[in-house]
């Protein structure tokens, strides 16, 4: 649980009992690279917390393709259902896209933690926005034309680029195939 600890109180001291709370409602956990953490329709009423690797969360789109809509790397969160204040499932599976070690805890004694100490709200709220912030990036990048997103995904988001794989790398960016991939990983390696 140190690792956790360590983590949240890069931002804010954790006083005692908020560091009883989550070793007592919550666990570390491993999972494989490739297994899945939750499938598509089921519902996982849980807040976890990446200590080390990558989750994504894919789908499949009107085509039927694979598509990687979010991803979570060591620091960040993911949750098992919509958000960490509600029950509702998302129609998205799970990954773990390396060996990934993640603290989990449920989503209802994760909301009482946040609702009774004000360090672990104060932590839950520096990762909600360092969640928006990664949207907002990686919206923008989805927005340039397919040849610039590689050089824009190392530009802004250096950690999350290295640990992809170029399938990955290509599914997150919304490249359509692996020429137009290569096309724009030679214009990234030209400016580099």
């Amino acid at each position: 649980m140190q690792s956790v600890f360590d983590y949240f109180q890069k931002y804010t001291d954790l006083s005692a009992e908020a560091k009883a709370y989550l070793t007592q409602h919550g666990k570390i956990h491993s999972g494989a690279k490739g297994s899945p953490y939750k499938l598509t329709q089921q519902q996982k009423n849980t807040w976890c917390f990446i200590l080390s690797g990558m989750v994504v969360k894919e789908h499949l789109n009107h085509n039927g393709k694979p598509c990687i809509d979010r991803f979570s790397i060591a620091g960040d969160y993911f949750v098992g259902t919509r958000h960490a204040f509600t029950k509702r499932a998302e129609s998205f599976t799970i990954v773990f896209a390396h060996e990934t070690t993640y603290y989990e805890i449920n989503n209802t004694a994760f909301q009482e933690a946040v609702n009774r100490f004000s360090c672990i709200s104060y932590v839950y709220h520096i990762f909600k926005q360092h969640k928006l912030d990664q949207a907002n990036d990686l919206a923008y990048i989805r927005s340039l034309h397919y040849m610039y997103r590689i050089h824009a995904l190392y530009k802004r988001m250096p950690l999350l680029a290295a640990l992809l794989t170029v399938e990955q790398r290509r599914l997150l960016l919304e490249i359509a195939n692996n020429r137009d991939y290569y096309a724009a990983q030679r214009y990234y390696i030209s400016k580099d």
